[in-house]
C-alpha cells in the first residue's frame, strides 16, 4: 500500500472561491458522512468553508446542509491528477469513517502536506501521529475541529508538515519490493 509518485509533482493549483474542506471515498453507511455534514453545517456561521467531497451529486444533500458562508460541492469521480490538485488545495482532507481498511486518501492528503482530520477509529496508524482525531459519532467534536482550521489553519499545516517527509517513505514501490520479499522468504523456508 502506497501512494503514487505523481501526487507529489508540481501541478497546476486549483482554482476555488474559497477555501474547502475535501473528501474522497464512497458513499457507503460506514463512511459516516452523515456527521461530516452535520459538523461542517454547524461550524460558526461566519466562516467562510466549502465542502467538497467526491461521489453523486444529490440535491438533497445541499438543501439539508445548507450554510450561509460556504457551499458543498460534489465533484463527480475524479480523475487521478484532480484528485491530486483537491488533496493540494483542500484546507484540510476529512475523514470521518466509523472503520477502514488502509486509508489511502488519508496517507495522500498527507503526503502533500495537507492536515487530515479522521474519526480515530479510521486513521492509519502512520498517519495518526500528523493527525487531528475525533470520535465517529460525536458531531460536537468533529464540529470543534472543522471550526478550529477555519480559525486557525497553521496549527493543523504544522503538524502535517512533521508528517510528510515519514509519510513520503510510503511508495508503491516500497510496498511492492517488501511484498516480494515476504515471498522470498516464504518460498525459501519451504
Amino acid at each position: 500500500l502506497g501512494y503514487d509518485p505523481a501526487l507529489i509533482e508540481p501541478g497546476t493549483p486549483l482554482p476555488v472561491e474559497r477555501p474547502f474542506l475535501f473528501y474522497a471515498g464512497n458513499h457507503k453507511p460506514h463512511k459516516n458522512l452523515a456527521v461530516l455534514y452535520a459538523a461542517w453545517a454547524a461550524v460558526a456561521p461566519q466562516r467562510e468553508i466549502d465542502l467538497r467531497v467526491t461521489g453523486s451529486a444529490d440535491p438533497e444533500l445541499a438543501r439539508r446542509y445548507a450554510r450561509s458562508r460556504g457551499r458543498l460541492i460534489v465533484t463527480g469521480h475524479l480523475p487521478a491528477a484532480e484528485l491530486h490538485r483537491h488533496y493540494r488545495a483542500a484546507l484540510a482532507y476529512v475523514h470521518p469513517a466509523f472503520v477502514e481498511g488502509f486509508g489511502m486518501p488519508m496517507l495522500e492528503a498527507g503526503v502533500v502536506g495537507t492536515p487530515v482530520i479522521a474519526s480515530s477509529g479510521a486513521i492509519p496508524s502512520i498517519v495518526a501521529p500528523f493527525a487531528a482525531t475525533f470520535d465517529a459519532p460525536d458531531v460536537a467534536g468533529l464540529t470543534a475541529l472543522l471550526d478550529e482550521v477555519v480559525r486557525d489553519p497553521a496549527r493543523f499545516q504544522a503538524s502535517a508538515a512533521e508528517g510528510v517527509q515519514a509519510l513520503r517513505a510510503y511508495t508503491w514501490d516500497r510496498f511492492a519490493a517488501g511484498t516480494a520479499a515476504v515471498y522470498r522468504e516464504v518460498i525459501e523456508c519451504s
